[in-house]
């Protein structure tokens, strides 16, 4: 599993696996994981620490997807963990 994954806060309309979004330097909200099964991240709004726990370690690049608005503002990113869908992220 990478160490962080940097998701754009601003893309085109959509919904998009990880591996499918640009790599960027710009606005992101990044997500960094331990290594393990947890995700933690910065909310861009309020700047709390957020912690997600139980997270599947395997394939992460294809299971993280990010959902943009019409306006292209990021407004979810989930993952994908047996038959259901969690969310790590909701604006």
């Amino acid at each position: 599993m990478k160490e962080n994954y940097r998701i754009p806060l601003h893309y085109h309309k959509g919904k998009y696996l990880y591996c499918e979004l640009p790599e960027t330097d710009a606005d992101c909200l990044v997500l960094y994981s331990d290594g393990g099964s947890v995700f933690r991240y910065t909310d861009p709004v309020y700047q709390n620490e957020i912690r997600v726990y139980s997270i599947p370690e395997e394939d992460a690049e294809q299971k993280l997807t990010a959902g943009y608005s019409d306006s292209g503002i990021l407004e979810y990113v989930e993952v994908a963990d047996g038959n259901r869908t969690r969310l790590i992220y909701y604006k």
